[in-house]
């Protein structure tokens, strides 16, 4: 049981709430490249057993992505939104450089 993306970081492991066996056996497999054969051996328990914590380090993993991606999904829309709002001050900022800039040649009977 490969994974077919990059592999998670260790940072990223303990984050998604992975206990020290299912990280250890991740890193083995999907870090290292061994496979369940031969992190059984190097663990010294079954193929079974590597199988099954692999499968709920997995489980923890795709939540864990899930949960970031809408965190993401979220922050971009946020962001998208900063930057409308940062627009709108640098034309009011614009417009009134504008009037002072105004105010300043011309008579100040006739100011705006």
């Amino acid at each position: 049981m490969r994974p077919t993306h990059k592999p998670y970081s260790l940072e990223e492991l303990e984050r998604a709430g992975l206990t020290k066996k299912q990280e250890e056996i991740y890193r083995l497999i999907a870090i290292e490249g061994r496979s369940v054969t031969e992190a059984a051996r190097m663990l010294g328990v079954s193929k079974a057993a590597v199988s099954k914590i692999l499968k709920r380090a997995s489980v923890k993993l795709e939540k864990y992505s899930g949960i970031k991606r809408d965190i993401l999904h979220e922050l971009r829309g946020e962001i998208e939104e900063l930057k409308k709002e940062l627009e709108s001050i640098k034309e009011i900022v614009n417009t009134l450089i504008i009037f002072e800039w105004m105010n300043t040649i011309v008579p100040s009977h006739k100011k705006f």
